[in-house]
């Protein structure tokens, strides 16, 4: 996500508000998370266990972080999705989309921060049979094959 401060002042962001889904992961033999980082350090600033999540989607998750942005400048705050260990069942299209719905704004800000990129979206595709050199359409030729 990135998020630009275009005030004279800087701003803390405390928290955010997501909606979360996945589909054609098995989740069964190690934990699906949502890594937030620090943007200056690389540090986790929360992981998000998927998981749990019912029917493989949330919305409206509270995410509690902490970061600022500087005056007049553009950070983005780096998402991971860690533990992907996708169900191999050819023709699937196993995917991740986390959308932001909101930001929380530190108190006492007036400041608002626009957001840049409000959805991230992950997918591949589980090709049909192996690789074929000779293929004219395949995802190992477009890069959307899982695991290529």
């Amino acid at each position: 996500f990135t998020f630009d401060n275009q005030d004279s002042e800087p701003v803390t962001i405390t928290g955010l508000t997501i909606d979360a889904s996945f589909n054609g992961l098995n989740t069964s033999t190690r934990p699906l998370l949502l890594r937030f980082e620090d943007p200056a350090t690389g540090s986790s600033l929360y992981d998000y266990h998927m998981e749990t999540l019912p029917g493989g989607s949330a919305a409206g998750v509270s995410i509690p972080l902490s970061f600022t942005i500087a005056p007049g400048i553009q950070k983005m705050l780096p998402v991971q999705a860690l533990g992907v260990n996708i169900l191999q069942v050819d023709g699937t299209s196993p995917a991740i989309i986390v959308t932001l719905r909101g930001v929380n704004v530190g108190a006492g800000s007036g400041v608002s921060v626009r957001m840049a990129t409000p959805q991230i979206n992950w997918s591949c595709t589980v090709p049909v049979g192996g690789y074929n050199p000779y293929a004219t359409s395949s995802p190992f030729l477009t890069g959307q094959a899982c695991g290529s």
